[in-house]
C-alpha cells in the first residue's frame, strides 16, 4: 500500500500537486498494483480490486489529451513516454 500513500501525499502537497503528475503517478499505481506469479493469492486479490478501480479512471480522449499535455510541459516529465491509460 506504500505506492497509493506516495500518490496520495504527491498529490495532496499545497506547493507541488498539479494536474501534470495525474497521469506519471497512474501509471506507476498500475504497474505496481499489477498481479505476478509469485504475489500471494491475497496479495493477488488487493492488488486486483485496486487494479481494477484504478484502471477505468481518466479513460474519456479528451481529459487523457488534456493530461498529456500537461504532462508533456513539465520539464519534470519531458523524459517520460505518453503511456495510454
Amino acid at each position: 500500500m506504500a505506492p497509493m500513500y506516495h500518490a496520495t501525499l504527491a498529490m495532496s502537497k499545497d506547493t507541488d500537486a498539479t494536474v501534470d503528475m495525474v497521469l506519471p503517478l497512474l501509471n506507476k499505481l498500475l504497474k505496481n498494483f499489477t498481479e505476478v506469479e509469485t504475489d500471494s493469492t491475497l496479495v493477488k486479490g488487493l492488488k486486483k480490486a485496486v487494479y481494477d478501480n484504478l484502471k477505468p479512471r481518466y479513460t474519456d480522449e479528451a481529459v487523457v489529451s488534456f493530461l498529456e499535455e500537461a504532462q508533456a510541459m513539465d520539464p519534470r516529465f519531458k523524459h517520460l513516454p505518453a503511456v495510454p491509460v
